[in-house]
């Protein structure tokens, strides 16, 4: 009869066997083998298939079986793209702090924003339950969560998984705060993010659930600082856009994440879900106040107080076909406004024509350049100037461009030389105010109308109008982000701004010219 010891090295060699066979699986960039044959149907997965489950999360996606509207699926089939996204971006990083591999991963941190309703929770369980089993040694995990009740749902879910698939009762044990392996020892407990919350030393993973209503700093700091003592340990962070756009300590974690390129940041533009319906959108915009369905819904983060313009008055603005305009346009007016980022924003582009008597304003062009695009990190002026000529023969002419006296400018020289450029100094208190009126008004009053572009929906929705406690002025504001300072945005702010002084102009002197007449 063999030692007892003699067993324990028996096992530990086929651990070495698996693990070195899956290193070369991975090298070699093969195909994971997703349909050893399939159906769980609650029983325990024959050796061969749940061995590949063991062996990679997306294996384990695709025999997981989850409740659609009553008819139970893969959850590995149903998944969206972002949703596949994510996850395939952090498969290897998973499967080495679960070890199971030892290919280091090309990232192990994550940060992943996303709207409400976009499968946060269910997707966190489904990665819990995955370590928790497939790990051969015992692995510890924490999840912190905003409070109380979201540490329960996410419970819930990882129970619901369960029972809807009998066969990882075998395996998984639920019980209290923790999933528990039951022949491993591996966990994850779920927990408040609490100040004197005891998450252990040496977490092999750590989630972060909501990290936007986390109520104290120091929790996520003594969970990242603890990272640094298990070289493969794995970090999600996974919440919805939050509060205090450019100013709270958690739009900071947001922003040193997005800038390292050792974290996968992906922020979804909105809803995305494709089980949500327009008709569903539409029902929170109503059910909801402003800031609630622009940061909840539309992923946006907010400024404090500063509410911009509704969702719903972009969307009714949005009624044009495109930018199809051409010398004989039938506007009155044709005007442009430059918002000239050179290293930092984009440099952006809004054409509008004018149709006076009516007091309309339509979107007619939109460019924008992003810094990253160019060979040096800057926005070439030239290449702004080419496109300006461009425009200007396509519409047969422009009336005026007007440039931000902000930026840095040294090229209207040579654009005056073909079109009519004034710079627009806004840095009073009244123009402020004025742009700021004027803005909202356009809306508000469907005085503007534009066409589906990505970019400038994105702007819009970043603007926020900021009062001051006295109301002594007020004006638009927005942070800086990923994108820019919501250049188009601003853009199309100022040329509404200077429209508006020329339809007032226009009418008098169509005016004037009737009374002699």
């Amino acid at each position: 009869m063999r030692s007892a010891m003699q067993k324990v090295h028996g096992v530990d060699r086929l651990y070495q066997f698996a693990l070195n066979r899956i290193d070369q699986l991975l090298l070699e960039d093969e195909e994971v083998d997703e349909d050893v044959s399939s159906d769980t149907d609650g029983e325990i997965p024959h050796e061969e298939l749940l061995e590949a489950i063991k062996s990679h999360p997306k294996v384990f996606r695709k025999h997981l079986m989850i409740d659609v509207a009553g008819e139970k699926k893969s959850f590995g089939e149903t998944l969206d793209p972002w949703q596949r996204e994510d996850f395939e971006t952090m498969d290897a990083a998973w499967m080495q702090a679960a070890k199971v591999s030892r290919k280091k991963p090309e990232k192990r941190r994550a940060y992943l924003e996303r709207p409400r309703g976009h499968s946060k929770t269910t997707d966190q369980a489904v990665m819990i339950l995955w370590a928790v089993l497939a790990a051969p040694v015992m692995i510890k995990g924490y999840a912190a969560a905003a409070g109380e009740e979201q540490a329960g749902l996410l419970l819930v879910a990882a129970q619901a998984i369960v029972g809807e698939n009998p066969w990882l009762e075998q395996f998984i044990q639920i019980q209290g705060s923790k999933v528990k392996n039951k022949e491993t020892k591996s966990f994850c407990q779920i927990v408040p993010a609490k100040a004197n919350t005891n998450f252990g030393h040496t977490p092999d993973f750590v989630i972060c659930d909501e990290l936007t209503h986390w109520s104290n700093e120091k929790v996520w700091g003594t969970l990242f600082s603890g990272l640094v003592k298990v070289p493969t340990s794995v970090m999600v962070v996974i919440t919805n856009a939050g509060f205090g756009k450019g100013s709270s300590w958690q739009w900071g974690v947001r922003e040193r994440c997005r800038l390292n390129e050792k974290w996968h940041f992906h922020s979804l533009n909105g809803f995305e879900a494709s089980w949500i319906s327009p008709e569903d959108v539409a029902e929170q915009e109503t059910g909801l106040t402003p800031d609630d369905y622009r940061r909840l819904i539309l992923n946006k983060w907010l400024q404090g107080s500063a509410t911009g313009i509704p969702y719903r008055e972009i969307v009714a603005a949005t009624r044009l076909a495109g930018p199809n305009v051409q010398g004989q346009h039938g506007y009155d007016v044709i005007l442009g406004s430059l918002d000239l980022g050179i290293v930092h924003d984009r440099a952006s582009l809004i054409w509008v024509g004018l149709k006076c008597g009516l007091r309309t304003i339509d979107l007619v062009g939109h460019r924008t350049w992003y810094p990253k695009d160019f060979p040096e990190g800057e926005v070439q002026i030239a290449v702004v100037e080419e496109a300006i000529d461009l425009d200007r023969l396509r519409f047969g002419g422009v009336d005026c461009l007007y440039v931000d006296n902000w930026q840095a400018i040294g090229s209207t020289q040579k654009l005056s030389a073909v079109v009519r450029c004034e710079q627009v100094v806004h840095s009073s208190a009244k123009v402020q105010k004025q742009m700021a009126a004027d803005f909202l008004k356009a809306f508000k009053t469907g005085q503007v109308s534009l066409y589906y572009d990505e970019e400038l929906e994105r702007d819009l929705n970043s603007i926020g109008v900021k009062t001051s406690d006295e109301s002594r002025w007020v004006k638009l504001v927005a942070e800086r982000d990923e994108h820019g300072h919501a250049d188009s945005g601003f853009a199309l702010a100022q040329i509404i701004l200077m429209a508006n002084i020329w339809i007032e102009e226009m009418i008098a002197e169509l005016a004037e010219s009737q009374d002699k007449q």
